[in-house]
């Protein structure tokens, strides 16, 4: 099938909701593996024997790690969530049905978009009868196709 505008920006966006809330959910696993591999590691400082210097700041090292490890989940989150509140509610799911529906009907649009042929209504001398429409491309492909071949300056010369 060629190429479907609506089909494109739908998936994209589909693919926008499902991404966020991958992320996010998957952020909140990073966050709890994080905070008890840290009351681990407190349990171990407080319940084991004293350490040496070098075994010491291996423990402050792994903690160090786990933090900023932790930190960045939770400022990812921090961003993702208000897009994240809003997809997981009745109408982020809503707004998505209705996304999906519009792909869809795109989906059938273009189908019938490539089998349209032209009948002359009054004229019988042409030689367009039953031929398939040539659709034109999307101006995203155009542009692309432009942006390709286009001339400009480089160190005073013309270039392609």
């Amino acid at each position: 099938m060629s190429n479907n505008i609506v089909n494109n920006y739908a998936s994209t966006i589909v693919t926008i909701f499902a991404d966020v809330v991958k992320n996010y959910e998957r952020n909140l696993e990073i966050i709890k593996q994080a905070e008890d591999e840290l009351n681990d590691l407190s349990h171990e400082i407080e319940l084991s024997s004293p350490k040496d210097m070098y075994k010491g700041y291996l423990v402050y090292k792994e903690i160090r790690d786990i933090r900023i490890r932790r930190r960045i989940a939770k400022e990812e989150n921090e961003l993702l969530k208000d897009m994240y509140d809003y997809f997981i509610s009745p109408n982020g799911q809503t707004f998505k049905g209705k996304i999906q529906s519009i792909q869809g009907n795109s989906v059938k649009i273009r189908n019938s978009q490539e089998q349209r042929t032209y009948r002359p209504r009054q004229r019988n001398d042409l030689t367009i009868t039953d031929k398939h429409t040539v659709v034109n491309k999307p101006f995203e492909e155009l542009l692309n196709e432009f942006n390709k071949n286009k001339v400009h300056m480089k160190n005073g010369k013309m270039r392609k």
